[in-house]
């Protein structure tokens, strides 16, 4: 199988942990696969590692450290946007997106709108309302990392490839 890279924006290490403890209660509530916090950049790469370790470094000398206002919670398509933080467009994040994908293949079909996911899957509408109801969400996220993830396979399959701090 081929590789399937995705581009990440890591939360910091305060940022972090709140997400994990949702994402972790979220999945473990609808028995689905946990993983990491992130903010896809772009996705669905099928280019060499090299080449994308490359360009995440290009990014890293011009980004500093980012902070993305929370919209709250919010329940959209399945499977890859079903329950997830909405985060409030600002500059800083539009251009690291635009930084990758101005410089990569223009094949490839990703429509940028930053969010934090918190489970993955399909579900029932009312269960995820009820969710809604009792999640403390961050009102601001941090973001002090970018990686590189191989997202082939099965969510619980995913892991990063690369990381680096940027700023």
């Amino acid at each position: 199988m081929a590789p399937n890279y995705s581009i990440w924006l890591i939360p910091s290490l305060e940022s972090n942990d709140l997400l994990d403890r949702l994402i972790k209660k979220t999945c473990t509530y609808f028995s689905c696969s946990i993983f990491s916090p992130h903010c896809t950049l772009i996705g669905g790469l099928k280019k060499p590692i090299s080449g994308i370790i490359d360009l995440v470094n290009s990014c890293q000398k011009k980004s500093t450290e980012l902070s993305c206002e929370s919209n709250g919670l919010k329940i959209g398509e399945p499977p890859w946007k079903v329950f997830y933080i909405d985060l409030r467009s600002n500059s800083k994040i539009f251009d690291i997106q635009k930084h990758f994908s101005k410089r990569i293949s223009r094949n490839i079909d990703y429509s940028f709108e930053p969010h934090v996911s918190l489970v993955y899957g399909r579900f029932n509408d009312k269960d995820l309302r009820d969710r809604i109801k009792n999640s403390p969400i961050p009102k601001m996220i941090k973001f002090d990392r970018i990686a590189i993830a191989n997202t082939k396979g099965e969510i619980k399959d995913w892991s990063l490839v690369y990381e680096t701090f940027i700023g």
